[in-house]
């Protein structure tokens, strides 16, 4: 084999020039690999984490929404359960986004069994209103309904 520096100039050009272009062809394979990468966590992102972010957002203030309109509703002696139960269906809505979204199922199973706990309690609330025992049903939803409610 010749030694590089019994070359001729033009063939030492050649190679200089053939290695650039190597070069310049494997940074623009990392390129397209990288980009590819970023196109994929940018549909990821935009389309499972904001809106589930988003739904998880919507759930929560619908149901801190319901919450208030429920001790409304026992404040107003069964007044404003309509409302209390329009906030808890904007509440199921936003929720069916989030399940559908979600990830861990375990986090989800969790939630829903919280979810199913607050409704229990608060039958139990308005079966109280119903009735007419405003005490009871002061003292349950300043209580477990309440804990129930924070989960």
């Amino acid at each position: 084999m010749p030694r590089v520096g019994n070359l001729r100039l033009s063939v030492k050009l050649s190679l200089c020039f053939g290695a650039i272009l190597a070069l310049t062809a494997a940074i623009i394979a990392v390129d397209l690999v990288n980009i590819q990468g970023l196109r994929s966590a940018h549909e990821r992102v935009t389309q499972r984490v904001v809106p589930a972010d988003h739904g998880r957002q919507r759930a929560d203030a619908a149901f801190a929404d319901t919450h208030f309109a429920q001790t409304q509703m026992v404040l107003a002696d069964g007044g404003h359960r309509s409302d209390e139960l329009g906030d808890l269906m904007a509440f199921d809505a936003a929720l069916d986004v989030v399940r559908s979204l979600a990830d861990n199922r375990a986090d989800m199973a969790r939630i829903d069994a919280a979810v199913n706990t607050f409704k229990q309690r608060d039958a139990e609330l308005y079966a109280m209103v119903r009735r007419g025992d405003r005490v009871g049903a002061t003292g349950l939803v300043s209580s477990s309904v309440d804990e129930a409610a924070t989960v």
